[in-house]
């Protein structure tokens, strides 16, 4: 239901691409497509990408989520405890350091605490605008890839969740090596395919043309290779709930990369697999929201951004199954999402049933409203809905 078969409807009105991003194969095995936004797999070294219209454009410059300003100010946040962790494999300082796609800055942060030199890059005016003004970070806006980057050299270089949004991250890679001092250390993380679970974000970062690359260990290691890095360690970073899917890496520049011959990467088969667990997972939402609506009850949503926009979608579900949408931020009150006014939290009283649509804070969101409205059915998507037996 929510993802349709790459063979049928529009599938061939989008260009192929010339040639697979990581090896340059030229052949192509679609998997799946949904408005526009084709993702398949290389057969050659089986990378998993996407393929979209040319005239497909991201402004991530108004590219943000939902993050109260306490939660993003609170030392225990999820943000500061990846933070934390991943400084532990920057080194000692003091040394000069670039994070690329540094959001709202809690690494550069953690990292001036430490005694490192740091600057970072960020597209997204809002986080921009929280690293420099909340925590002093120094911060240049503007797309990695697209704009002049600080000079080097750097004991340090972190791109946290970035790879995948390019188009093509090769040249970046190439480029950001140039910039590494003799010694210096490149610190990655992507989601990874082998271990990535069912959440609406990564699907429909996927199916917005936002997520180009869903790697594995195996073809980031390839693609670090070829543009001349060698690994020195790696870990799958432990989930949060901001974050359930993470892969580390640390590597420095050689002389001669090894990017020997291997089997393709299983690419295809767990693509397949994440896709079908996505579609089940978005078949069992439709199903309990028309439930809802059969019984004629006034379903409301708690959370009018962009988890909301992609259950929306995804599940198939609008204006005839959910009556009302409620959400904190006073920017969105007032307006409509999908064809579905946004209310303020006063809304609750006019609800049968209440779902809280968020990922990062579905736990807390849901203690706070039952304790406010006692009487008033409220259910979380991943910690209820999910979990129940099929309908």
């Amino acid at each position: 239901m929510a993802l349709e078969a790459a063979t049928g409807g529009g599938a061939s009105a989008i260009p192929l691409p010339s040639r697979c991003p990581l090896c340059g194969a030229e052949s192509f095995f679609p998997i799946w497509h949904f408005s526009g936004v084709q993702q398949g797999c290389c057969p050659s070294c089986g990378h998993v990408y996407s393929r979209v219209p040319p005239s497909w454009v991201v402004d991530y410059g108004h590219f943000g989520q939902n993050y109260s300003l306490e939660w993003l100010l609170a030392p225990d946040n999820d943000l500061y405890h990846l933070a934390r962790q991943r400084a532990v494999l920057a080194g000692a300082g003091p040394g000069r350091a670039l994070e690329l796609g540094c959001g709202y800055g809690h690494f550069l942060h953690t990292l001036e605490l430490a005694g490192w030199s740091a600057v970072g890059v960020e597209p997204s005016r809002t986080a921009a605008c929280f690293a420099r003004h909340q925590l002093a970070a120094t911060v240049v806006e503007g797309l990695a890839g697209e704009l002049a980057l600080p000079p080097g050299p750097f004991d340090l270089i972190a791109a946290f969740h970035l790879l995948e949004h390019l188009p093509a991250p090769l040249p970046l890679l190439r480029q950001l090596r140039g910039l590494l001092a003799p010694g210096g250390r490149l610190l990655l993380a992507v989601p990874n395919l082998r271990t990535l679970p069912v959440d609406l974000h990564e699907g429909w970062f996927i199916a917005r043309g936002l997520h180009r690359h869903t790697f594995l260990p195996e073809t980031l290691h390839q693609l670090l290779a070829s543009a001349g890095f060698s690994v020195t360690h790696t870990a799958e970073e432990p989930a949060t709930r901001l974050s359930p899917s993470s892969y580390r890496v640390v590597a420095q520049p050689v002389a001669a990369a090894r990017n020997d011959d291997a089997a393709p990467a299983p690419g295809c088969v767990l693509a397949r697999d994440y896709h079908a667990r996505l579609d089940r997972a978005c078949q069992q939402l439709h199903r309990r929201f028309a439930v809802w609506r059969a019984e004629g009850l006034r379903v409301g949503i708690f959370g009018a951004g962009q988890h909301t926009e992609a259950l929306l979608a995804l599940a198939h579900i609008g204006s005839a199954e959910v009556a009302l949408l409620l959400d904190d931020d006073p920017a969105r009150q007032g307006q409509q999402l999908a064809g579905i006014p946004i209310y303020t939290a006063a809304g609750l009283r006019r609800c049968d049933v209440v779902v809280v649509s968020t990922l990062a804070a579905e736990v807390s969101l849901c203690a706070r409203l039952r304790r406010a409205w006692p009487q008033l059915p409220i259910y979380g998507i991943y910690a209820d809905l999910l979990q129940e037996s099929p309908l």
